[in-house]
């Protein structure tokens, strides 16, 4: 297959280098003594590119060479659900970075979304793209660039169908972080998964040392590449202002149980030594508002509506017990609002890597500790930009 292609090839290239750094001998005598020490060390090589060259891999390359460009870039985020939260924004800032880099339209890129999806982030202005919504019109590119997880294996045949070189970025790990310990559906998938992919991309080193501690790893490459540390990328410019007295404490989750949003809510909504502290709830599961708790729908609304939000608490609360990179955490700090967090790998590594600021982010790791937190609610800390 492609990997002793490459195996094979590598040896070879070490043999043809000795060739060309060598004058004592005539090249073609040279290349010819060689290519025996080639087969003597590795025998099926000749028998490796003859199998090679009839692969579907081969044919494919073969076809775009002749028709399409080197650097042309295939971006697959098909299959998002038309809701914001935090992969698809993460999806939309990276696209809008591939259209800032395309200046001088050097390469074709090419986005496949859904149709709703591309409507929802606003995507119209992107004007050195190009989007695909309709599968059956999807055309091969030399690279592919799958944005977050796979869940189908149709998501792994397209990789292999439409692509030479194939790239899976993650910003998210549910799949690695809440399915049973043993999801035989799921672990085929990610099986597979680091055997099309030439190269899998965390936006955490915690997601990456989850996802190797988990999976068996067979020539794909594990690379981290954080999103902005900075804080000023996640959000409008606004004027920060300190919190009314008798500002709310926003809770941020969703309906997975990882978010852990409607039990926390419930325990801290009905805690009797937490006083008047009042809450909004900015989630899309099904928790009930009351006196103390008043309910948004998360993934539905404005930017305009999540400023708000955010402007008007006093501190923010995360409950989710694992995450890829967690944006709600940097949206906080952008609008300068102290952040209770549960304590994971991920915000050790944030708090490392974000320098004085991540002194307003504070760890948790039980429901006492969240509670005698909010008995003496953290304040904003201002703090020396590096």
């Amino acid at each position: 297959g492609a990997v002793g292609f490459c195996a094979a090839l590598a040896n070879y290239a070490l043999v043809q280098h000795a060739t060309s750094t060598s004058f004592s001998e005539k090249a073609s005598e040279l290349k010819e003594k060689h290519h025996r020490i080639l087969l003597d060390r590795h025998p099926y090589y000749s028998r490796l590119v003859q199998d090679y060259e009839k692969s579907e891999e081969w044919a494919l390359y073969q076809t775009l060479n002749k028709t399409h460009h080197l650097n042309d870039i295939l971006v697959d985020c098909y299959g998002f659900p038309p809701v914001l939260n935090g992969t698809t924004i993460y999806a939309r800032d990276l696209i809008s970075a591939l259209n800032d880099c395309n200046e001088r339209d050097s390469r074709v890129i090419t986005v496949f979304i859904r149709e709703d999806v591309y409507e929802l982030l606003k995507l119209h202005h992107l004007t050195r793209l190009r989007f695909c919504h309709d599968p059956a019109s999807l055309k091969p590119h030399f690279h592919l660039l799958r944005v977050a997880q796979p869940f189908e294996p149709e998501i792994l045949y397209r990789a292999l169908k439409n692509s030479v070189c194939s790239v899976n970025i993650f910003f998210d790990t549910i799949a690695q972080d809440i399915p049973s310990l043993r999801s035989p559906r799921t672990e085929a998938v990610w099986y597979d998964l680091t055997r099309v992919y030439r190269n899998i991309i965390f936006i955490s080193d915690a997601s990456r040392r989850t996802f190797k501690a988990r999976y068996p790893i067979r020539g794909a490459g594990l690379h981290v590449i954080h999103p902005s540390l900075d804080v000023a990328d996640y959000g409008p410019l606004v004027e920060i202002k300190a919190p009314a007295e008798d500002a709310r404490v926003l809770v941020v989750g969703n309906k997975f149980p990882h978010k852990d949003i409607g039990y926390t809510l419930n325990l801290i909504a009905n805690e009797e030594t937490l006083g008047a502290i009042k809450f909004d709830a900015l989630t899309d599961s099904a928790v009930e508002p009351s006196d103390r708790v008043a309910v948004y729908k998360s993934g539905s609304l404005s930017q305009e509506e999540i400023t708000r939000l955010y402007s008007w608490c006093k501190l923010v609360i995360y409950t989710s017990y694992y995450e890829g990179f967690g944006l709600p955490l940097m949206e906080a700090l952008h609008f300068g609002r102290p952040v209770i967090a549960r304590y994971s790998p991920l915000y050790r590594e944030l708090q490392e890597l974000l320098g004085p600021i991540a002194t307003n982010i504070h760890l948790y790791r039980s429901k006492n500790e969240l509670i005698e937190l909010l008995r003496s609610p953290p304040v904003w800390k201002e703090f020396a930009p590096t």
